[in-house]
């Protein structure tokens, strides 16, 4: 895709719950996700995806919000030019969200794991594909079951101009992912107590995940390319597929020489690969815990100025060509536990953050998209800057919190990670435009 046409596509997962007691919500329950999927529609026009005779999810233009497995929301919103237009999209959704979100009585969280809900109190939404990777994720484990009910994660997807554009920009994402882990960690706490881990989602993904020393071979080897990530791919299993195959105990390369098997399968095997970076039709990144609105705005900001600026992206490439891969692999294991106290080859995660945190920057200035001609796309990055340099993040704020502080409790958690836009009057459903 030439550099012009590139554009931007941002998702954040967030869980559905009740003010007064944090209880998850369910879809079939009073006033739950059935309800506020009828309330989007009828109050805002959005439109009804029907799954197996029940609403799986609501769209309009280029924005989406759809049910997870654990009856966790993802809000997603696609072809944005500038990160201003992508911050006006979620503040959209965001808007009429908590508006009907609001008469229903639910809130959202936007955070890594769940900091209260026991495993048995997460309700599983009623489609069979989640019923499906229900089954796949019980036969792996504790941790996959976790981080398939309990966990929400934001990610961006982002365009490749060429393969080789696209085989760049795949290896210096997926070896900046323990990084991005590292900032945006804010789910240290499991059932109310503390955890070993500062994002605990990605804890949860590790301990879940046995392929990635494979992927990060795959990416870094010479010949790494389409092809050589659809051979890849051709041998992975499915947790569901579109049409009904025993999918949990076959990769698609088998399923393949069946029948019925249909291009939606495969597009749906590339699409929901829950891998640190994905590759479909854009590079997907996927290794963020999920948080508060101005959270999902600095991931956007940081990937795009990395990965869409050449001389940032140059840079990023100079600094990681020389790390061992073995390194990689040992980054993202830590780096859930660790955050920003990582230490690698004798370097802190934190000074790396602040490093490839200054070249994301300097790409955005470059970018120039200023807003009404003021501030350009850098001030998103603000946020994590001070967490850089403070070497504390939202987790460990929570931590330190709850150590020093005796009215410290999970509301905190609570109010600091909710999902909300900014304060402006309520949207009329005449007045909702996206771009």
């Amino acid at each position: 895709m030439p550099k012009a046409e590139a554009r931007i596509a941002v998702a954040a997962q967030a869980f559905p719950f009740r003010p007064g007691n944090f209880q998850p919500v369910g879809y079939d329950a009073k006033n739950g996700i059935g309800d506020l999927f009828y309330r989007l529609q009828d109050d805002f026009g959005w439109q009804a995806i029907i799954e197996e005779g029940r609403c799986f999810a609501v769209q309009r233009r280029n924005a989406l919000i759809k049910i997870e497995a654990g009856c966790q929301l993802s809000l997603s919103g696609a072809g944005f030019a500038t990160l201003h237009e992508s911050a006006a999209g979620m503040d959209q959704i965001l808007l009429e969200l908590n508006h009907c979100g609001h008469e229903l009585g639910m809130g959202f969280l936007g955070i890594g794991f769940h900091p209260t809900a026991r495993r048995e109190d997460i309700p599983v939404a009623p489609f069979p594909r989640f019923r499906i990777a229900q089954d796949v994720a019980a036969q792996q484990g504790e941790a996959a079951s976790d981080a398939l009910f309990r966990s929400c994660g934001a990610q961006i997807a982002l365009n490749y101009a060429s393969e080789a554009d696209m085989a760049k920009k795949f290896r210096v994402a997926l070896a900046m992912q323990p990084v991005v882990t590292a900032l945006f960690a804010c789910s240290p706490f499991c059932e109310s107590a503390p955890s070993d881990a500062k994002s605990l989602r990605q804890a949860a993904r590790v301990a879940s995940s046995s392929d990635y020393g494979e992927l990060v071979l795959l990416a870094f080897d010479p010949g790494f390319g389409f092809e050589r990530y659809v051979e890849w791919t051709l041998n992975r299993p499915l947790p569901y597929t579109v049409t009904p195959h025993d999918a949990q105990s076959q990769c698609f390369r088998d399923l393949m020489r069946g029948e019925g098997v249909v291009l939606a399968d495969w597009l749906e095997l590339v699409d929901t690969a829950d891998d640190d970076v994905g590759l479909g039709a854009a590079l997907r990144m996927n290794g963020a815990d999920s948080g508060p609105a101005e959270m999902i705005l600095a991931l956007s900001a940081f990937w795009t100025g990395l990965l869409y600026d050449e001389v940032a992206l140059d840079s990023a490439w100079a600094m990681i060509e020389s790390w061992k891969l073995g390194d990689l692999v040992q980054m993202r294991k830590d780096a859930p536990r660790f955050g920003l106290d990582t230490d690698i080859s004798g370097f802190k995660l934190s000074d790396i953050a602040q490093v490839v945190l200054s070249m994301a920057h300097h790409g955005l200035r470059r970018r120039a998209n200023r807003l009404h001609g003021g501030a350009d796309e850098g001030r998103y990055l603000d946020v994590l800057i001070d967490y850089a340099d403070s070497h504390h993040t939202r987790a460990d704020q929570f931590l330190m919190q709850r150590e020093h502080f005796p009215t410290f409790s999970m509301q905190t958690i609570f109010d600091s990670c909710r999902l909300t836009a900014p304060p402006q009057a309520e949207p009329e459903p005449d007045d909702i435009v996206f771009v």
